[in-house]
This record gives structure tokens, sequence and C-alpha cells, in this order.
């Protein structure tokens, strides 16, 4: 079984993270949080420019996704 980590540090002053099943899971997890939090989405964008927006703060942010090993030790907030 895979295990996925989502994490956007520092964001709203603390950071986001998440534990998922998928990239997908983590994904639209970190994107509801980012979408209830943030005053920082233009006004009338479409569903896709939201996305877009938040592949940006993604980016921005230093966000990502990525599969961990149980059991295995990570350093620095699951970094490589």
């Amino acid at each position: 079984m895979k295990i996925y980590i989502g994490t956007i540090r520092d964001i709203f002053g603390y950071g986001l993270s998440v534990v998922g099943h998928s990239e997908k899971e983590c994904y639209d997890a970190l994107f509801n949080a980012y979408c209830d939090m943030s005053s920082q989405i233009p006004k009338g964008l479409s569903d896709e420019g939201i996305k877009s927006h938040f592949n940006n703060v993604l980016e921005y942010w230093g966000g990502f996704i990525k599969v961990v090993e149980p059991s295995k030790v990570y350093y620095d907030n699951f970094c490589e």
C-alpha cells in the first residue's frame, strides 16, 4: 500500500499537511482546505481558474505531494 504526504509549508502562518492513499486524495484535501481558508482567491474565477490559481500557490509556497514508505525515517519534514 502506498501512502502519500501532501504539504504546503508556512501558508497561512503555519502550513497545511495531509496524509492520503493517493496523490489525488492529498491534492483535493489541500485544495479544499486552501479554498476554505483563503481570501486570496480572485473573485469570478471559473473552477479551472481556481485550480490554476491553487497550482500557482503550490509552486510559490514549495508545496508537494509525494509517496512515503512506512517505517522509513525521513529528515526535515519528509523531504529527502
